[in-house]
């Protein structure tokens, strides 16, 4: 993985096209190096393979102020995902019955 767009990688073909994926986020670190001057710029990435993508595309292109964090998510409580997910249902299915109360045509 030399650190360029073009590598192949477990992204999709099309996230390799100008405008898109990857060019996109190179793009915005070379902007952002740039941007920052001599200052330090930190990027995190979630994914351990992606960080090292963004260190070897730093090193590679001279954007010595740019330092990549491998910053996993933190573990989420299954109870707690399950609870969030009810109450995002329950708001969901709330504002769908205040739209039909609202809007009783819609029923015809």
């Amino acid at each position: 993985m030399k650190g360029t767009p073009d590598d192949a990688w477990p992204w999709p073909p099309w996230f390799s096209l100008d405008g898109k994926g990857m060019r996109r986020i190179a793009d915005q670190m070379r902007a952002q190096s740039e941007a920052a001057g001599g200052r330090t710029v930190v990027w995190h990435a979630a994914e351990a393979p992606v960080a090292e993508w963004f260190r070897n595309y730093a090193r590679a292109n001279n954007l010595n102020n740019i330092v990549v964090v491998h910053t996993p998510p933190p573990p989420i409580d299954p109870d707690e995902l399950r609870r969030m997910a009810a109450a995002f249902i329950g708001r969901w299915t709330r504002a769908e019955s205040d739209q039909v109360e609202a809007y009783p045509e819609f029923l015809k």
